[in-house]
C-alpha cells in the first residue's frame, strides 16, 4: 500500500462511524434550541420554508480585520462589497467565489500593517430569524 492510500485510509468512514457524528450533532442542536444558558453555545431557531429568490434582504458582504492591541483596545479595518443580483441569483460556487475574492481583497489591504504574521480567520453568516 502506497504512502497516499494510508493516509487517505485515516479519512475514510463506515456507515457506523457517520451515523455516530450524525447522532452526536442532533443531539448537540437539540440541546442548543433548548438552553438559554449563557455558559452554553445556544443556537436561535431558523426557519427557512423555501428556496432563495434573490429577493433577500442582504444586499452587502461586509470583510472585517480586527486587530487585537492589547488592554482591551481594538482596530478594525472593514471593507463592504456589494451583492449583486447575478450573484444573488447564481450558483453558490459563484458566491462563495466571490466572497473569497473579498476576503483576498482585504488581506491584501492589511497586509502592509501584517508583515509576515500568520493572520488568524474566522467566518460568521448572519440571516434573518423567524
Amino acid at each position: 500500500m502506497s504512502a497516499f492510500q494510508e493516509i487517505l485510509n485515516q479519512f475514510i468512514l463506515s456507515k457506523d462511524q457517520v451515523q455516530k457524528i450524525v447522532d452526536g450533532m442532533v443531539e448537540e442542536f437539540v440541546e442548543g434550541l433548548s438552553t438559554t444558558d449563557p455558559k452554553d453555545i445556544t443556537q436561535q431557531p431558523s426557519f427557512i420554508i423555501r428556496l432563495p429568490t434573490g429577493q433577500e434582504a442582504g444586499t452587502n458582504l461586509r470583510t472585517a480585520a480586527v486587530h487585537l492591541l492589547g488592554d482591551g483596545k481594538v482596530g478594525i479595518t472593514m471593507e463592504k462589497h456589494e451583492i449583486t443580483q447575478e450573484l444573488k441569483t447564481g450558483t453558490g460556487e459563484a458566491m462563495f467565489d466571490w466572497i473569497a475574492d473579498c476576503t483576498a481583497s482585504l488581506l491584501e489591504t492589511i497586509a502592509v500593517d501584517m508583515g509576515n504574521a500568520d493572520p488568524h480567520m474566522g467566518v460568521t453568516f448572519s440571516f434573518a430569524l423567524q
